[in-house]
């Protein structure tokens, strides 16, 4: 055998004995696992003349790979001890190694289909190696440590928290088998927002996605599917019963079916964006399945941007079932009798948890009641945005009573609201206010004294 090929099979294993890091020994000399014997000095006596025997070759390099083996070992045994004493540091610096790496890496394969005839001189293709694939000769390879499945696991959960699972869990479920099946672990999958077009927004891919990765989807958005239809969805809430929040804005082919199927599938539901949707989805039939059987557990509803009719028997089944209502959002709806009539006193008993509550853009219509039982009202003590369009300064002094908490206040084109009634709020500590084509701006001396109430 020539000297040669036996530099070349010493360098390539010296190559994959390689160590990382500052526990791992630099030579072996330092390795306590290593011992020469009788057949590596042979090796070496035999570089040193020129010949050697294959023999002692196959017995050095078994040896060799039992050490490499041993050493492997010890890595995976260090990882865990590592994770044992909580330590997530390396997880976090292997995560955006990881992820930045998945991103570059899918620029690069777009760059390299654009300028594929145009560029002979081809370079070196980038490649993540993660132990489960070997690489030719012609690829540069990123090394990353030799994990087991359940610290990968970690790793990609650390990931998702900070980039969400798409287009990521896509991608790196290409890279080889081991990743494949971690990638359509259920954790990662709690929280999935599909409104950014990653992927194709049709009825197949929603289906798919619901078979084979959201049955324990918690958080889901959809806002912006078009195309989106009754059946898809129907069977999507069948198969994820554990739903706490969906956003369908703007899917406008919905009708009442779909939501008739979230009030009876997804008894968890907690936060509903059913904004800019069509009239038959927000049905008063529709929409009083969902108060009266979700009720109890809902906490944010959002109605923009909506045509409705007959909202007001929605509206009283709301203040009779949705005790732990936090959100409230009807801005820019347009109500078929004209205006929405809103009983102040009756929401601020019903709903005491209300922090968000947005009327703007839509005309408000409150019945009179007595000065006595706006006085015993406890009002929106919880209470921390108003958006509102008014043209009635009483309605609007209503909506403020006892409104402590409040630090966002909007009342853009309110046309009869008085600065004084501002000056008489009951919160102190409003952090934004939205006054512009409002009656307010026409008061500058009373907005000084507003300011200096503010400031102090």
């Amino acid at each position: 055998m020539s000297e040669r090929y036996v530099d070349h099979v010493l360098t390539k294993i010296n190559r994959r004995n390689r160590k990382f890091g500052d526990e791992w020994p630099s030579s072996d000399s330092e390795d306590p696992d290593y011992s020469p014997d009788q057949s590596s000095k042979n090796t070496h006596d035999s570089e040193s003349g020129g010949s050697t025997d294959v023999e002692e070759d196959k017995c050095h390099s078994v040896k060799v790979t039992l050490k490499r083996k041993r050493t492997s070992t010890a890595r995976t045994s260090s990882h865990m001890k590592d994770l044992d004493h909580g330590s997530n540091t390396d997880l976090h610096r292997t995560a955006g190694t990881l992820l930045s790496h998945v991103k570059n890496n899918k620029c690069h394969k777009k760059s390299a289909k654009r300028g594929k005839i145009a560029n002979p001189n081809k370079t070196k293709k980038s490649t993540f190696s993660t132990g489960c694939s070997t690489h030719s000769d012609n690829t540069s390879s990123v090394e990353c440590p030799h994990l087991p499945p359940e610290l990968w696991l970690k790793v990609f959960q650390s990931v998702v928290r900070n980039a969400g699972p798409l287009p990521f869990l896509c991608r790196a479920a290409k890279v080889c088998r081991s990743w494949h099946q971690l990638c359509s672990h259920p954790s990662l999958w709690y929280i999935v927002d599909l409104s950014y077009g990653w992927i194709k927004s049709t009825d197949a891919t929603l289906l798919w996605l619901s078979q084979h990765r959201l049955a324990h989807c918690r958080e889901i958005s959809l806002a912006g599917w078009k195309k989106l239809t009754n059946s898809a969805f129907v069977e999507f809430c069948q198969n994820s019963p554990d739903l706490c929040s969906v956003n369908l804005s703007m899917c406008g082919k919905l009708t009442s079916l779909a939501v008739t199927a979230l009030a009876r599938n997804c008894s968890h539901l907690k936060d509903l964006d059913l904004s800019s949707v069509s009239a038959d989805a927000v049905s008063a039939q529709a929409l009083k399945q969902i108060t009266e059987k979700l009720g109890p557990s809902l906490k944010s509803l959002v109605l923009s941007g909506n045509c409705f009719k007959g909202f007001n028997s929605v509206l009283n089944s709301l203040m009779d079932h949705c005790v732990c209502l936090e959100r409230l959002d009807l801005s820019n709806c347009i109500f078929s009798t004209g205006a929405l009539t809103l009983n102040i006193e009756r929401l601020q008993t019903s709903c005491p948890s209300l922090q968000i509550l947005q009327l703007t853009g839509c005309q408000v219509w409150a019945p009179q009641v007595s000065q006595q039982v706006q006085e015993k009202a406890p009002g929106f003590t919880k209470l921390m945005q108003l958006g509102c369009s008014l043209s009635a300064n009483d309605i609007f002094k209503r909506l403020l009573h006892n409104a402590k908490q409040l630090k966002t206040l909007d009342v853009r084109r309110s046309v009869s609201i008085l600065p004084k009634t501002l000056l008489e709020c009951a919160a102190c500590d409003v952090e934004e206010l939205f006054l512009s084509e409002s009656s307010i701006i026409n008061y500058p001396e009373m907005l000084e004294h507003l300011f200096i109430k503010a400031s102090i």
